[in-house]
């Protein structure tokens, strides 16, 4: 299940945006996800991670900004341009649930930044769609009230 509302946390190691977005996501604590921390993973390595926890994940169709728009009431993980490191990327959660996420101006959704408060990183306070390079949907299967066995739905 998804965490309503999502904590802000810091990711432990260099390499680590992804996993500590998903933990934001799912409401635990990044150093009990149980994935490694020092390697980078892709947001692909977490499809099956998250199922068993009740949350799918769907890759958004994005190619060169053009494509799928974020929509209101869901949680994104989104991968965009490190502040901090050329040619880098970095992961970023976004919550569009609700007017209580409503702490920016331009869109009114609320980004989580994983390096937001640590010392000498710059960090978005939010993201425009054509700072997204790609990004997946996150929602609680029991929403959808679907559940895949096997290849069939």
């Amino acid at each position: 299940m998804l965490a309503n509302p999502i904590i802000l946390q810091r990711q432990p190691t260099p390499c680590s945006c992804t996993a500590t977005c998903i933990a934001m996501a799912l409401g635990v604590p990044v150093a009990e996800l149980g994935v490694p921390l020092t390697n980078a993973l892709e947001f692909e390595d977490f499809g099956v991670f998250l199922a068993e926890r009740g949350v799918w994940m769907r890759q958004g169709i994005l190619i060169n900004t053009f494509g799928e728009q974020l929509r209101q009431g869901h949680v994104y993980i989104l991968g965009v341009r490190s502040l901090n490191l050329v040619t880098s990327d970095h992961a970023i959660l976004a919550d569009t649930r609700g007017a209580a996420t409503n702490t920016n101006p331009r869109s009114g959704w609320r980004f989580y930044d994983p390096l937001e408060g640590v010392e000498g990183k710059a960090s978005y306070g939010w993201a425009d769609h054509g700072q997204i390079l790609d990004f997946c949907e996150l929602r609680d299967r029991s929403i959808s009230g679907h559940v895949c066995v096997g290849s069939a739905p």
